[in-house]
């Protein structure tokens, strides 16, 4: 909880590291829907991405897009924000990379979608940016395991672009 003089925000991150996305529909009425029950729901953001590497965009968005659709039942009036991931290191001869650069795009549609039914929902395009960052900086610059995670100064590249996303900078006092 954090308490301010215009409210309280109460911030829960039920992630877990690993899940892919259908996880998170196997696991939304354990794990997601008594927390929004209990505590409502005002900003929902959905991260899933870098798991899903080996699936189709359209699938992974439609697998989403059911987390989405269970949110907006318990919580219509709910914000929505997805949020692409960054893309692995594409030298990495791990089996890491794959589809996730491929994701952004078919996100961008599911939030349409989601806007076209009258919902708040926007996409913060971290494949965007990562892809632009590699452009001028080495990958292990930004990662904290030369694979596929955010190293500190990433991790608030992240923050910047979720906050663009969200307000924008122009908005900021």
């Amino acid at each position: 909880y954090v308490r301010g003089t215009r409210g309280t925000i109460t911030y829960i991150n039920p992630s877990v590291g690993g899940w892919n996305s259908a996880d998170g529909v196997a696991q939304y009425d354990t794990d997601l829907a008594p927390l929004i029950a209990r505590y409502g729901c005002d900003l929902f953001v959905l991260a899933f991405g870098m798991n899903d590497a080996g699936g189709a965009p359209r699938t992974i968005a439609a697998t989403q897009k059911k987390i989405l659709n269970r949110v907006l039942e318990q919580s219509p009036a709910a914000g929505l924000l997805i949020v692409s991931t960054m893309v692995p290191n594409p030298d990495a001869t791990n089996g890491w990379y794959g589809n996730q650069e491929k994701q952004q795009k078919s996100l961008q549609s599911l939030a349409e979608d989601m806007r076209a039914r009258n919902a708040s929902c926007a996409v913060a395009c971290m494949t965007s940016v990562s892809k632009a960052v590699l452009e001028h900086k080495s990958f292990r610059d930004y990662s904290g395991n030369n694979i596929n995670h955010p190293n500190d100064f990433f991790s608030r590249v992240y923050a910047q672009c979720l906050l663009e996303t969200l307000i924008g900078y122009g908005n900021i006092r």
